[in-house]
């Protein structure tokens, strides 16, 4: 199984983060955010670990506390019975299923290397299977928790203000920091509900912080893993995009920030950017890399074939399927961007869709590249090796391979050079040592413990 399959296979791989998204906050570019976002990743992988564990679980309990005492007050019923009424009519609002996948796509992480890259430091024979499904039920019941939480204290706010739920029941940054906190200064003791809430606000961005840049910084040392021996310099790079990160977030804290927050929201890796991310990933490994090979390399590493193989059929047929229709049909209602009664210009605009093609253009953009530049022979011969697997390249190009060193390649992507298995392959095959070797750069755990 090469490095391909493994780090595919990784996606259904989960981490014990779990943060519920209901009331998703933006990142408050604050000095003490800024230092623990940079203090944790640099440390070492161990370390997140164990900061991850508080910040992803503390606000649970958080979340319960604000649960129960939102359930005890006047009017709370209201709100829930609304929470819990569908409206049928907005159902034919394509913003509403375009929402929906966008809370899906935060929600779980998808399509953003964070899955994958805390996935691949599980061990090979992992069961992930189960931890997926053990995890999504449990990330969708804490969303759903989270939405009573929410509207009981909202029915609470309607009731105080006679007025009607949908009046205060408002969406984006509003809901987190302006309806909720104003719901909780009409309870006894505001300031201890206010502080309970913010700081779970705080810990969820804290949370999703350390996860993001540990993947970044993981692809950037998987790319340049030699650079990366010299002391200090995963340290640097990390507080530079920190630093990054803190100049953009200083944006939004300004007097008009919450438009320019507004445009991030709608168009900086979300929306049409996941839907189409998901699609090409689907199809990448379902219909290029092959359905059929992908899902016996999940078998092995989970250990058993399960009954109903319904993750082979959504990963080949329904999700790219789904994706896609749902990216064309909110393309072609598009409506144009605006904040409440703000209609952005067409500036804006530009920049909006320069936003969304700077993160779609490299999938289009690579293959491209790769087609012209990468491939060798007429159209049809060009084509085949766009769409065959690294590994089965490597293969037929290297001389002197056996099955023998095939089979190796297959089930061993990740080389280690001290392994007895692979120095007899050295000993027996000559040139698969820098096959192997291309296969997976070492991370940088392994770098630091060598150096």
């Amino acid at each position: 199984m090469d490095k391909q399959g493994k780090e595919l296979c990784s996606t259904a791989t989960t981490t014990t983060i779990v943060t519920f998204q209901a009331a998703r906050p933006p990142q408050l570019p604050t000095c003490h955010h800024l230092h623990a976002t940079y203090e944790s990743p640099s440390r070492s992988l161990h370390t997140t670990d164990a900061v991850v564990y508080f910040t992803a679980t503390f606000p649970l309990l958080l979340l319960f506390v604000l649960l129960i005492r939102g359930l005890t007050l006047d009017g709370a019923m209201d709100g829930v019975i609304y929470y819990l009424k569908p409206d049928l009519e907005k159902l034919k609002n394509t913003q509403v299923w375009l929402d929906a996948a966008n809370q899906v796509f935060f929600s779980y992480a998808i399509c953003k290397g964070m899955i994958i890259t805390m996935g691949s430091y599980n061990d090979y024979k992992y069961n992930s299977y189960r931890d997926c499904l053990f995890l999504s039920c449990l990330n969708s019941g804490v969303s759903l928790i989270a939405g009573f939480a929410i509207f009981s204290v909202l029915g609470f706010m309607a009731k105080e203000q006679g007025v009607r739920i949908e009046d205060v029941a408002v969406s984006g940054p509003g809901l987190a920091f302006i309806a909720y906190p104003k719901a909780l200064t009409l309870m006894p003791m505001p300031q201890f509900w206010g502080c309970l809430f913010f700081f779970m606000l705080f810990l969820l961005g804290l949370d999703s912080e350390f996860v993001g840049l540990e993947t970044m910084i993981a692809a950037f040392v998987d790319l340049y893993p030699v650079w990366f021996k010299k002391p200090w310099r995963k340290e640097l790079v990390l507080a530079g995009l920190c630093c990054i990160q803190f100049l953009i977030g200083i944006s939004m804290i300004t007097n008009g920030g919450v438009y320019v927050f507004h445009i991030f929201d709608n168009y900086a890796a979300t929306g049409w950017c996941l839907l189409f991310l998901g699609m090409m990933e689907c199809i990448a490994v379902s219909w290029f890399f092959g359905i059929e090979r992908f899902w016996k390399h999940v078998c092995e590493m989970i250990g058993f074939e399960p009954t109903i193989p319904w993750f082979k059929w959504s990963w080949a047929v329904i999700t790219p399927l789904s994706t896609s229709v749902l990216m064309v049909i909110s393309l072609v209602f598009y409506k144009r961007l605006k904040y409440h009664t703000y209609v952005y210009p067409d500036w804006a605009l530009v920049i909006c869709w320069l936003m969304t093609l700077s993160s779609i253009s490299w999938v289009p953009g690579y293959a491209l590249y790769f087609f012209f530049y990468e491939t060798k022979g007429d159209l049809k011969q060009r084509w085949q090796q766009c769409i065959t697997p690294k590994g089965e390249t490597t293969l037929k190009t290297s001389k002197g391979l056996t099955d023998e060193a095939g089979d190796f390649l297959e089930m061993e992507p990740f080389y280690n050079e001290g392994s007895e298995s692979a120095r007899k392959m050295e000993d027996s095959t000559p040139g698969v040592e820098q096959a192997l070797v291309d296969q997976q750069p070492p991370k940088y755990e392994d770098i630091g413990h060598s150096v």
